[in-house]
């Protein structure tokens, strides 16, 4: 991404209300992708003489922007934050945070259920290798009994199809899903280990089946085996406290 689409995106808009353009065209750039995660603007000078801006209303936006959760401001510089900050940032993710059992687990049903559809709709080769690799990566973690690692594989199973979407506010959805999930998985894999139970065996297969449902393309068969994967994760995890 060049910093020239900055210039044309605002170039000589009005200066009523300067400050809300740069942040609105800004913050549609990094949810875009355009800015990519850790892109470093430029120093402030430089940007208000190119914008033909006030350093006032550049600061403005700036301020809202870190608030926002999109930038961070650093005596190094002013940067694009990655995606699971920005989302941490937002009321979405309080929202979620602050929700019962009960009502993320159906909202994780329905969002994940519906991500795998599309999924299937748009995933390309290069796609389901990626998560035949990931499932791959999950079962030696589980022969090691590498706890961490498992976690890590099954969250990035998760979120990988998520990003196979195409659709920033899918992916974004499944992040947030994930980011409040992060802290118990791996207590979760213990747990299921300490109790006996074949539950990460049938995770690792559930995911073959939604890999094989993918890869035909069988939008509702996919959308079908990610919600009896997630039903079954929430009662077998839950069984194995």
């Amino acid at each position: 991404m060049s910093i020239e689409r900055l210039y044309e995106e605002i170039g000589y808009q009005s200066r009523k209300d300067v400050s809300d353009v740069i942040y609105e065209k800004i913050s549609r750039m990094i949810t875009a992708g355009e800015l990519e995660e850790g892109y470093v603007f430029p120093n402030e000078s430089e940007l208000c003489a190119r914008l033909q801006v006030g350093r006032t209303s550049l600061r403005e936006a700036y301020k809202a922007l870190e608030l926002s959760g999109y930038i961070s401001r650093t005596k190094r510089g002013t940067r694009v934050n990655g995606k699971a900050q920005i989302l941490s940032a937002t009321p979405l993710m309080a929202i979620v945070n602050a929700s019962s059992e009960k009502d993320f687990n159906e909202f994780r049903i329905v969002q994940e259920s519906q991500c795998a559809y599309i999924a299937a709709q748009k995933a390309t080769l290069d796609d389901v290798n990626q998560l035949c690799e990931i499932n791959a990566a999950l079962k030696t973690a589980y022969e090691h009994k590498d706890m961490e690692k498992m976690a890590g594989c099954d969250i990035e199973f998760h979120l990988t199809i998520g990003t196979m979407c195409r659709n920033t506010l899918v992916s974004a959805m499944v992040h947030v899903i994930y980011d409040r999930l992060k802290g118990s998985i791996t207590e979760n894999f213990r747990k299921a280990l300490d109790s006996k139970t074949d539950v990460i065996a049938v995770t690792i297969q559930q995911h073959e089946g939604i890999i094989d449902a993918i890869r035909s393309r069988d939008m509702d068969l996919a959308s079908k085996r990610m919600a009896e994967h997630i039903h079954t994760a929430i009662s077998q995890f839950s069984s194995a406290e």
